[in-house]
């Protein structure tokens, strides 16, 4: 094999040798200098070069799961359920006829480090996880992720709390927020080559009455997001190393209406305030800070959604 070798690359070196000599030949009957051209292996190229040429295999392969909407890769809780109950049963990765397992293993880096992984919560990438821990594919996905998004970070999405029930619901609801920040937490560092990051929190919303009348006069607040953000390590963040963007998203009041709600059509009090969402700003901040203090230039953005038509987008220099 190693004879083999040496003796195809022998070949190669000896044609761009003959292809220079062509050069060096014309050069005195043309104007202008042949400029000599510089050859690179295929894959020493960047692996975005490299993506265009296998590009359209993927986009039209749409029997597995990777492919169906590559590049772009959402999973939710309820598929990753189908998945283990078996009511969807297509592989993860396309089968490809290869003969060459380094050809296979390049397109399959090229198909997964150009994808963009988007997780409804930490459940639906813990499942993830799980699952392709436990199967039998050469896959290795902490090395090859490079852009990944956490949505519902805090668990409060569609969340309408009750004051008649206020300790309860705070203290629950701040549970929750924190096990999805533990569970951040703990997975980022898996990725150590995540190149983009997006973390996406909501603020839940509040019925203040005592008792429920689905009346469109009930009165239903937009809350603020500080007291459900959870308890955000920004270790995790700083310690990617290849990290180049960070956007933090949070989403408050008829952006985050509970299904009660729509249902009745209730208008919410206290709706379309940037305010409720300032800590997301502050936490944005707190990012870029700590990748000053590394003398990194990340990107780090704000996005701020307090009405269907009214958001705000901040960029921290």
């Amino acid at each position: 094999m190693a004879s083999t070798t040496s003796a195809g690359r022998a070949e190669l070196d000896d044609a761009q040798d003959g292809f220079r000599e062509l050069l060096a030949a014309l050069n005195p009957y043309v104007d202008e200098l042949v400029h000599q051209p510089t050859f690179h292996h295929f894959l020493d190229l960047p692996v975005e070069l490299r993506c265009l040429v296998h590009e359209q295999y993927f986009l039209d392969e749409k029997k597995s799961i990777s492919c169906r909407n590559w590049p772009h890769l959402e999973f939710s809780q309820t598929f990753m359920d189908s998945i283990r109950h078996k009511r969807i049963t297509a592989s993860f990765l396309p089968n490809l006829c290869l003969t060459s397992k380094q050809l296979q293993g390049e397109l399959f880096t090229c198909l997964l480090e150009a994808a963009h992984f988007e997780f409804a919560n930490c459940n639906a990438l813990g499942c993830v996880l799980l699952f392709l821990c436990s199967s039998a594919m050469p896959l290795r996905l902490p090395l090859t992720l490079r852009k990944l998004s956490l949505k519902n970070l805090n668990g409060q999405r569609k969340r309408l709390l009750f004051k008649a029930f206020n300790d309860l619901f705070l203290k629950e609801s701040q549970e929750l927020a924190q096990s999805g920040i533990e569970c951040y937490t703990a997975v980022l560092p898996v990725f150590p080559r995540l190149r983009e990051l997006t973390l996406e929190f909501y603020a839940p919303l509040m019925y203040m009455s005592r008792t429920w009348n689905g009346d469109e006069q009930d009165p239903v607040h937009a809350l603020s997001i500080k007291d459900y953000l959870g308890r955000v390590r920004l270790e995790p963040i700083l310690g990617l190393q290849e990290l180049q963007r960070v956007t933090i998203i949070g989403i408050s009041g008829n952006c985050n209406k509970s299904d009660l709600v729509t249902l009745h059509g209730i208008k919410i009090i206290d709706d379309g305030k940037a305010d409720h969402l300032t800590p997301i700003s502050l936490l944005g901040g707190q990012i870029k800070e700590g990748f000053k203090a590394q003398n990194r230039n990340v990107a780090v953005t704000a996005c701020l959604q307090y009405a269907p038509d009214e958001h705000v987008e901040e960029t921290f220099t």
